[in-house]
């Protein structure tokens, strides 16, 4: 689990990310403070050997109840400085883009499909973020060109639409790991959705010769809402 060195320096790697988009993000009393109304903050949880955080975009910090669009990341094992700026490339290379997507509405961070297009959801607007990869390992370009090629809830959307909660909610998969050791993951928000994972699993995406991981998310919002 990540130990408090961790929330020492995640701030500071954050910040470095964030600041590549706007200079207007600064360090607050509660959390990172960015351009308007919106902010990031923090929260730990222990899982595995490895640490996660949960990273938090808020949408609007003026309103108690406005969406928080919380994304875990991996704390790889190491010298903590290292460790956190991996954490926040990675959520920075994924997760990010999408959110800024929603502000811009250029398709500049994202792409925008409708919810009659393919690999869209009934009655949802989705905004696919980047897809990244991170790690080693022969193979590793084929997987990103699989999982690019396709839009993935053309794969597994009837399976993440009931977990879809809200107006606004985040749909993170993470495809990798050579035969054997694959990993797969799909996560709605925080809540797992283990029949997409088993779908995914027992596709044909090629299989890196070492730990090598791709990270796609897309931001499910209403249809009829798209002001965020």
């Amino acid at each position: 689990m990540p130990d408090q060195v961790h929330f020492e320096y995640m701030p500071a790697a954050l910040l470095a990310r964030l600041g590549e988009y706007s200079p207007d993000w600064r360090a607050g009393r509660d959390g990172l403070v960015g351009p308007g109304s919106t902010g990031v903050r923090l929260v730990a949880h222990g899982e595995g050997r490895y640490g996660h955080i949960d990273i938090g975009f808020v949408l609007n910090r003026d309103k108690a109840n406005a969406p928080v669009l919380l994304d875990c990341v991996v704390v790889p094992p190491g010298d903590p400085v290292e460790a956190v700026g991996v954490a926040a490339r990675i959520w920075a290379g994924s997760t990010l883009p999408p959110i800024l997507e929603l502000f811009a509405r250029r398709g500049e961070y994202g792409a925008h499909v409708g919810l009659h297009d393919f690999g869209g959801l009934p009655g949802r607007h989705v905004i696919y973020g980047p897809v990244f990869g991170w790690g080693i390992g022969v193979g590793s370009t084929e997987l990103m060109e699989w999982i690019a090629a396709r839009p993935l809830l053309a794969e597994i959307g009837d399976l993440v639409a009931p977990a879809v909660q809200g107006p606004l909610d985040l749909v993170k998969v993470v495809v990798g790991g050579p035969a054997g050791a694959e990993v797969v993951e799909v996560r709605v928000g925080e809540r797992a959705v283990p029949e997409a994972e088993h779908r995914l699993l027992s596709r044909g995406w090629p299989r890196p010769a070492g730990a090598f991981f791709s990270r796609s998310v897309m931001l499910v919002l209403d249809a009829g809402r798209q002001d965020g």
